[in-house]
């Protein structure tokens, strides 16, 4: 976010200043390699928004339920991503 918020191109096109995570929201549908959808204990859906990950995993046997849906900060992901905090559902 650095980059963003100290490129003067940039600087005029964002309605917020600092730039921030909380102003990013993504979402990510995931399909396996023949497009079709993914289950547990597979990711389907992965969110950002807020500053919030969120993780979805779907039960193929009810296909319209969530079966696992996980929430944590940017922060906690950065640290289980390198490896200073252990994955607890």
């Amino acid at each position: 976010m650095a980059i963003v918020n100290t490129d003067k191109e940039v600087q005029p096109y964002l309605a917020q200043k600092p730039f921030a995570l909380e102003n990013i929201e993504v979402i990510i549908f995931n399909n396996d390699k023949s497009g079709r959808e993914v289950f547990d204990p597979l990711i389907a859906v992965a969110k950002i928004s807020d500053g919030i990950l969120n993780f979805r995993t779907e039960d193929p046997e009810k296909k319209i339920f969530i079966k696992n849906n996980y929430k944590e900060t940017y922060e906690e992901a950065l640290k289980i991503i390198q490896g200073s905090e252990k994955i607890t559902p």
